[in-house]
């Protein structure tokens, strides 16, 4: 089986590199490359095709919600999983409305990170928020990968997903 392969995309350094040490322990994900901003996640995802999209919510020249939006739009077959900061029912709201299949806080540990690439990879979804808000965006989200065909046509990640993981 091939390794996950791997775009992490955050506007610090630091927090790239953190990533990519934390993921690289793992025999079955693979980091192909970094980028620092949207603008060039949306260009390195389609370019080397990408299995999973690990990006920052916020950040300048093209923050990961449009990001992730245009990421979907060329490459629907690759899952995005946003990992921020901003503990915020808007954030969560805007990343799955955009297409991304989890949503984690940077506090999460370094093998939870790892599962949930594992998870969103197999056509799951993986998030950190527990608020009622966040129940319903999930539920809601859900009904509208089953309801809304991929660009005319079906395929694992346009289909609902029984592994929703949301914790605390």
């Amino acid at each position: 089986m091939s390794p996950i392969r791997v775009l992490l995309v955050d506007d610090h350094a630091l927090l790239r590199q953190g990533t990519r040490e934390l993921l690289e322990h793992e025999r079955d994900i693979e980091i192909i490359t970094e980028a620092d901003d949207g603008q060039q996640a949306v260009q390195l995802a389609a370019e080397l095709q990408t299995d999973v999209v690990v990006m920052e919510a916020a950040m300048d020249v093209m923050n990961g919600v449009e990001a992730a939006r245009q990421i979907k739009a060329h490459c629907p077959d690759t899952a995005v999983l946003i990992l921020s900061a901003y503990d915020s029912d808007a954030f969560v709201f805007a990343s799955l409305e955009a297409g991304a299949t989890g949503y984690l806080l940077k506090s999460y540990r370094a093998d939870e990170l790892a599962q949930a690439v594992r998870t969103v990879h197999a056509g799951g979804s993986r998030c950190t928020r527990t608020s009622p808000a966040s129940w319903w965006i999930i539920s809601l989200k859900a009904r509208t990968r089953l309801l809304k065909p991929n660009r005319g046509r079906w395929n694992k990640r346009s289909l609902p997903s029984a592994s929703w993981r949301c914790s605390g």
